[in-house]
């Protein structure tokens, strides 16, 4: 009797387990592509990560959809604000074509018009879903992959025209921001056109004439899934250079028996990665990294966080209080 009684909470409480176990499998998985490709683009490939940052990782990353849909609207209030001399034409256009599309008469000609256009892509499926991966296959090379290319910028010399990636100042990461949204929007959009040309696959005859045709149309919208697939893959990816923070701890220290020569001129130095019994310590000024033990500090004092790339931090002298 209490056994029927629980059931439905059991049955619950197993649903909730099984998706928590999804989510936090989904979440390791984006932030491991998330922390790795940050790592690769300082040049710190060589660091070992603890699961738990991934974990943390990929809840920033979905958690960050929120402020990009909120950039979004930005965006488009900035864009209406630059142009104000669109937004009432436009706006009552919009107003005048919902009523317009009220009228019966006007509804039933929209229908016949879609079946119309329907119709002709479904007897040219071939064609489109050829144009269709084509045209992701280009969405990917050209904006997916811009920006996971550039590797190693904690020790370059020079910026290499592309340093609004690491400068840290409001312009820099509205552009950051706007370039990330970009990609989102382009996911979404392959997604939609996918499904789209999906469901009049799935509409159209299946007989012994078409089945050439039908394995064929099956292919490419394998072959289009899986570019749409890379292209949301690619977005942690991308989050990873674009959004994810480039702060970091900066500190001055005083090594026990020995001083780094190139440390001891610059007080102030950023502290990238903790392991275990190993701290690594990156001058911005040097662009080089130290593996200092812990037991060979004498002392070590935060004085704030910024960004790895910005040398106003570390530029001042900062001499130690007692």
């Amino acid at each position: 009797m209490y056994d029927k009684l629980f059931e439905p909470a059991k049955k619950l409480f197993g649903i909730i387990g099984a998706s928590a176990t999804g989510i936090t499998a989904v979440f390791y998985v984006f932030g491991f592509l998330v922390v790795q490709q940050h790592f690769s683009f300082l040049g710190l490939t060589h660091i070992s990560i603890d699961f738990n940052n991934y974990l943390f990782a990929g809840g920033r990353f979905f958690a960050y959809f929120p402020v990009l849909l909120i950039h979004l609207i930005d965006m488009f209030l900035k864009y209406f604000s630059r142009y104000p001399q669109w937004f009432i034409p436009g706006f009552l256009g919009l107003i005048f074509l919902f009523l317009l599309s009220q009228i019966p008469s006007v509804r039933a000609l929209r229908k016949r018009a879609m079946l119309r256009v329907r119709g002709h892509i479904q007897n040219k499926l071939v064609f489109y879903l050829l144009l269709t991966n084509g045209l992701f296959l280009w969405l990917f090379l050209t904006y997916s992959l811009e920006i996971v290319i550039q590797k190693n910028w904690l020790f370059k010399d020079s910026p290499s025209g592309m340093e609004w990636l690491i400068t840290p100042s409001t312009d820099a990461s509205g552009m950051r921001q706007a370039v990330f949204a970009r990609l989102f929007f382009i996911a979404i959009i392959s997604t939609t056109v996918l499904v789209f040309l999906e469901s009049l696959r799935l509409k159209a005859k299946q007989d012994e004439e078409q089945h050439a045709a039908h394995s064929l149309r099956f292919a490419l919208v394998c072959s289009g899934l899986f570019l749409v697939i890379l292209q949301v893959l690619y977005l942690p990816v991308n989050y990873g250079i674009l959004i994810y923070s480039k702060e970091y701890p900066v500190v001055q220290f005083e090594l026990n028996n020995a001083i780094i020569p190139e440390l001891a001129a610059k007080p102030k130095v950023s502290l990238i990665h903790q392991e275990k019994e190993d701290i690594y310590i990156y001058s911005l000024h040097e662009k080089r990294v130290w593996q200092i033990k812990r037991n060979e500090i004498k002392w070590l004092t935060r004085m704030g966080q910024a960004s790895v790339f910005d040398y106003r931090a570390f530029d001042s002298d900062i001499t130690r209080k007692e």
